[in-house]
């Protein structure tokens, strides 16, 4: 259960509840259920050009957040940041909205390490996709003529170009651009997997998400499962084959071929896609002197015609504002 203690009073935090409806905590009051989903509730809040925002950042917020920074660039808004959902210790108590407004108010970890965050353009292509999907989702479960949100069915692939860790996704061969696209939009934001540990950092937290640990081909209905066939989804099941590994851009499919193929390739090969994902991610989203150091490409290929290969290829893009 989460530690109720209540430290930060200064900000409005918002979150949306399973069923779509937002709840509200404002400095030391109770959170209370608005009773309006996300819709109704940017028509009828009035916000202030001295609001200062914070709001999770899970799928079921996506929707919210960005438009919430729609209204930030307008200047309706001072502020909008959002955290990883580890400010809620046990998974549990995700699914409580009052619980984790309240643990919102105690999270104080480092922006690095999924902390609280000015949210910004960089942020904004991963909650966007997110927000396609979940909206994709929703019109599943909903009768034939109800109103959904539209967006054109290549919407993803328009978009995956403008995400900060496309420079970096782009360099691998074979890639699948849907699949990548739903990935991301599934992780939002590499941060929100960093443990701190007495050791350092521990960077097991995504592979475990993602199922990337031997037997799981076998589970074929869990949730890991489909996951798991997603991040193989990103490099494996794209129309490549191990041809692609005689070329530079082929490192995934190497480590695969190293590991004779099968699961325990497959396994293998997607733990090093997903590390150089979440490197490369990182170091787009950081603004500090320490990013060059997040992903060093001398430490990350095997050979040099990689890094040279990687260097070359990133030197076509412009730099992320």
């Amino acid at each position: 259960m989460a530690d109720l203690d209540a430290r930060d009073m200064s900000s409005t935090k918002l979150t949306v509840d399973r069923v779509g409806i937002v709840w509200e905590l404002i400095g030391s009051r109770m959170p209370y259920s608005t009773g309006l989903d996300v819709v109704n509730f940017l028509k009828t809040h009035r916000f202030d050009p001295d609001d200062q925002i914070r709001v999770v950042g899970i799928a079921d917020n996506t929707s919210l957040i960005v438009e919430l920074f729609h209204r930030r660039i307008k200047k309706e808004i001072a502020s909008l940041e959002v955290c990883s959902p580890l400010c809620c210790t046990d998974p549990a108590d995700r699914d409580d909205p009052g619980i984790v407004l309240f643990s919102m108010r105690k999270f104080h970890r480092s922006p690095s390490l999924g902390g609280w965050h000015e949210f910004v353009l960089r942020d904004y292509p991963s909650y966007v996709l997110a927000s396609y999907f979940a909206a994709a989702a929703a019109s599943l479960k909903l009768p034939p003529s109800a109103e959904v949100l539209e967006y054109p069915i290549e919407y993803p692939r328009q978009l995956l170009p403008h995400h900060p860790a496309w420079p970096y996704l782009s360099f691998i061969e074979s890639l699948s651009i849907d699949a990548c696209a739903e990935l991301v939009a599934m992780l939002i934001d590499p941060r929100w997997y960093i443990e701190p540990t007495p050791d350092g950092i521990d960077g097991d937290r995504m592979e475990q998400f993602l199922g990337l640990y031997p037997g799981i081909s076998k589970e074929k209905s869990s949730t890991r499962a489909r996951r798991y066939q997603l991040t193989l989804g990103c490099w494996k099941n794209s129309g490549g084959s191990i041809l692609q590994a005689d070329g530079p851009r082929g490192f995934v499919w190497r480590i695969w071929a190293s590991k004779g193929g099968g699961e325990k390739g497959d396994i293998a090969a997607c733990k090093c896609f997903v590390n150089y994902l979440r490197l490369t991610w990182s170091m787009s989203l950081c603004t500090g002197p320490q990013a060059n150091h997040l992903f060093v490409p001398s430490y990350f290929f095997q050979n040099n015609d990689e890094v040279e290969a990687y260097t070359a290829h990133i030197s076509k893009f412009s730099p992320q504002p």
